[in-house]
C-alpha cells in the first residue's frame, strides 16, 4: 500500500510541475480540442428517446453522459426521421460540442480491427478490452441521427432525466425496469412482502385483484470469497450491494464444514479458474489456514446442497468448477481451441433468450452479453439442461472483436441444470460486468430468486 501511494504522489507531482512549466502549450492544445470536436459533423446528434423499455438504465446512461461534461438536450415536441416519431421529451446529445468524442465513443458499436502479432499468427492482445458500448451494456435503445433535425431543443437539467417505461399500470414494478429490483429490496429490508407474476416477471408489494401472483420470499445469498484475490468477486458484491441485496461472504472452512442449506438458499461463484477454486494457495505459500481450497470435499457440500433445494450461480471461468466437479454433462465448445481460431478479449456477442425461461424476465428476445474468453455449451441430447441463452447461427458479434464465430453458432451461453432439488445455473460470460453491463445484471438477479423455496433442514 505505502509503494502505491508513493507511485500516486510522484505521478501527481510530475503532472503538477509540467502544468506549470507547460502552461501554455496545455491550455492552447486543449483548446484546441475542444474547437476540432464542435466541428464534428458526422453523425449529427444521437437521441436516446423518452420511452424506453428499462427507463431505469436510460437514466443511468445519461448520468454517465451528463457526469462526462456532455451536453444533453431535451426534444420540445415530437419529431420524425426516417418515418420514425420520436416523442416530446426525448433527449438529444449533439456532436458539435467539447465532450461529442466521449459521447460518440459510449454510444457506437466498435470494430476493432485483426491485429496480428506478425502475419498469420496469432492475435496481438489489446491493453484491455474491445467493447464498451452503453446502449447495448445497458439495454437502452439509443438512435443516430445523420442530419440535423427541426425541433425546438432545450438544455436538459443536469441529473435530472425524465423517462417513460410505457404501458406500465399503477402498483407494478416492472422486471423490465432495473430499478424495480432495488425497489424490491427496500420492501424485502423494510419487513415488506413482494409478489411475483409467474409470467411476465413483475413484481407486486400487495396481491393484485384478478391475479394470482405467486409470493417471493427475500433470498439468503452467500457469495464465495477465495482466499486467492479475485477482483470479479469484489465486483459480484458491489452490484449486489448497490441494488440492495443482502448477502453474505463464504470461505472455504465454511463450505467444508457442510450444513450450508441452513443458512443459505444461493450461492455465487464469480469468475476465477476451476483449479483455483478446487486448490486455493498451494501449502507453504501462505500460513496454513488461507492455503487450499474447496477440492472433493467441498463438491460434496455443494452438492448436497443443491440436492437440498439450494441454487449455485457459477460465473464465466468458474463454471468449469461445476462442470468438473459436481458432475455436470455439459461440453465447453471451445476449451482447448487455440487463440487463433477463437478470440474474444472483451467483446459484446449477441444471444437469443428463451421466452419462457424465468431467467428471462423483463427482458427483451435478444440481447448483447459480455465475452471475455468465455465458454459455451453443448448439452448431449437426453441431458436436463435447459439453455435460457444460445448464440445465434450468424451474425453474433455485435461490438469489439471476435474471431472462429463458427465454434459459438448455436451454442448455449447460460444453462439452467437440475441437481437435486435444486439446480446449478452456469453463466457463459460476466453478467454483472465491471458494474457496467446492466442489461444483465437481470439474468444474475432472477437467478439469486429462482425456484425459491423454503429450506428443507
Amino acid at each position: 500500500m505505502r509503494d502505491i501511494i508513493d507511485y500516486q504522489l510522484v505521478a501527481y507531482e510530475s503532472l503538477l510541475y509540467q502544468a506549470a512549466l507547460r502552461r501554455e502549450d496545455l491550455l492552447r492544445n486543449f483548446y484546441r480540442i475542444g474547437l476540432n470536436a464542435c466541428r464534428r459533423s458526422s453523425p449529427w446528434a444521437f437521441v436516446v428517446p423518452a420511452v424506453q423499455r428499462d427507463p431505469g438504465s436510460a437514466r443511468r446512461l445519461l448520468e454517465t453522459l451528463a457526469f462526462g461534461l456532455v451536453e444533453i438536450e431535451r426534444a420540445e415536441r415530437d419529431f420524425t426521421v426516417a418515418g420514425r416519431v420520436y416523442p416530446a421529451g426525448s433527449y438529444l446529445i449533439r456532436m458539435a460540442q467539447p465532450y461529442s468524442g466521449f459521447a460518440k465513443t459510449l454510444l457506437e458499436r466498435q470494430r476493432y480491427p485483426d491485429l496480428r502479432l506478425y502475419p498469420g499468427g496469432p492475435p496481438k492482445r489489446p491493453y484491455d478490452v474491445t467493447a464498451h458500448t452503453l446502449p447495448l451494456l445497458l439495454g437502452v435503445e439509443v438512435g443516430e441521427l445523420a442530419a440535423p433535425v427541426s425541433v425546438p431543443l432545450a438544455r436538459a437539467s443536469e441529473f435530472r432525466f425524465a423517462l417513460a417505461g410505457g404501458g406500465v399500470a399503477p402498483g407494478v414494478l416492472p422486471a423490465s425496469d432495473i430499478e424495480s429490483w432495488r425497489a424490491v429490496n427496500r420492501i424485502w429490508q423494510s419487513g415488506g412482502r413482494i409478489w411475483r407474476d409467474p409470467e411476465t416477471g413483475d413484481f407486486y408489494s400487495a396481491p393484485p385483484a384478478g391475479r394470482k401472483p405467486a409470493e417471493l420470499p427475500r433470498p439468503r445469498i452467500g457469495v464465495y470469497r477465495s482466499y486467492v484475490p479475485n477482483m470479479d468477486e469484489g465486483w459480484t458484491r458491489w452490484v449486489l450491494e448497490q441494488f440492495g441485496f443482502a448477502y453474505s461472504s463464504v470461505r472455504n472452512p465454511e463450505v467444508l464444514a457442510g450444513g450450508l442449506r441452513r443458512g443459505y438458499d444461493v450461492l455465487i461463484f464469480p469468475d476465477q479458474p476451476a483449479a483455483v477454486i478446487a486448490g486455493g494457495y498451494r501449502p507453504g505459500a501462505m500460513p496454513a489456514e488461507f492455503t487450499g481450497g474447496l477440492d472433493e470435499k467441498g463438491a460434496e457440500e455443494l452438492r448436497r446442497f443443491a440436492a437440498e433445494g439450494g441454487t449455485l450461480v457459477f460465473l464465466n471461468h468458474s463454471c468449469q468448477y461445476a462442470v468438473e466437479r459436481l458432475g455436470l454433462d455439459a461440453k465447453n465448445v471451445v476449451s482447448g481451441v487455440s487463440s487463433q481460431q477463437f478470440y474474444s478479449p472483451g467483446s459484446l456477442l449477441n444471444v437469443t433468450l428463451e421466452a419462457s425461461h424465468p431467467l428471462a424476465y423483463g427482458l427483451p428476445g435478444q440481447i448483447a452479453v459480455w465475452s471475455e474468453g468465455s465458454p459455451a455449451w453443448e448439452a448431449p441430447q437426453g441431458s436436463p439442461a435447459r439453455a435460457a441463452a444460445r448464440y445465434p447461427a450468424s451474425g453474433i458479434l455485435a461490438s469489439g472483436w471476435l474471431l472462429g464465430e463458427k465454434y459459438l453458432s448455436g451454442a448455449a451461453a447460460l444453462l439452467d441444470y437440475p441437481l437435486g432439488d435444486g439446480r446449478v445455473i452456469l453463466f457463459g460470460f460476466r453478467p454483472q460486468y465491471r458494474g457496467q453491463s446492466w442489461q444483465t445484471f437481470k439474468l444474475l438477479f432472477n437467478a439469486l430468486v429462482l425456484g425459491r423455496t423454503v429450506p428443507k433442514i
